[in-house]
């Protein structure tokens, strides 16, 4: 599975037990839509490899205990630590909401501010704890920080492909 095809779920924490149990960190806002997950794509020795997934318990904190079917021992289980794990990108919650988004989503929209002037081009979200940024490429070459939350962020609109801001002047000034 390419890349650009999947996204990062999270990834395996430790091992749980003698029979092969698995605790994973689900990298998500909401845990229990992953309840009913059939297979995730673990990456092993640079490779994304399908495990099934057995039996799942979603626990407190963003964990969750999985039995994959084909982990059976505790040395299998070891092998599989720290490792990240990815689905596809369909198997995300769409979000109809114009103030909410998937950081991988934005990359490449245009950032449009508060006097309808193009600033620049999303190249990534950078997900810092409670103050995610957009780096966006600036017109004039240079890559800025802009905060990905309100109030600089207003609102999206998908199908233009743009992400409209409200940015002080003093922002701006530092990078410019």
């Amino acid at each position: 599975m390419q890349q650009q095809e999947c996204f990062e779920l999270g990834f395996v924490s430790k091992p749980l037990g003698l029979k092969g149990d698995l605790v994973l960190f689900l990298d998500v806002d909401n845990t229990e839509k992953y309840k009913k997950m059939e297979s995730v794509f673990v990456e092993l020795d640079n490779k994304r490899t399908l495990f099934h997934v057995e039996s799942i318990r979603i626990e407190p904190k963003n964990y969750a205990v999985v039995r994959f079917k084909e982990v059976k021992t505790l040395e299998d289980a070891q092998r599989l630590m720290r490792c990240k794990l990815y689905l596809p990108l369909e198997a995300l919650p769409p979000i109809v909401s114009d103030t909410q988004f998937y950081y991988h989503e934005v990359e490449g929209f245009s950032i449009i501010d508060q006097e309808n002037q193009v600033l620049g081009e999303v190249l990534t979200v950078l997900d810092i704890p409670n103050n995610p940024l957009f780096e966006v490429k600036h017109g004039s070459g240079k890559n800025i920080l802009l905060p990905a939350r309100e109030p600089i962020f207003i609102r999206l609109d998908r199908a233009k492909k743009y992400i409209y801001v409200q940015v002080p002047e003093d922002l701006l000034s530092i990078y410019l």
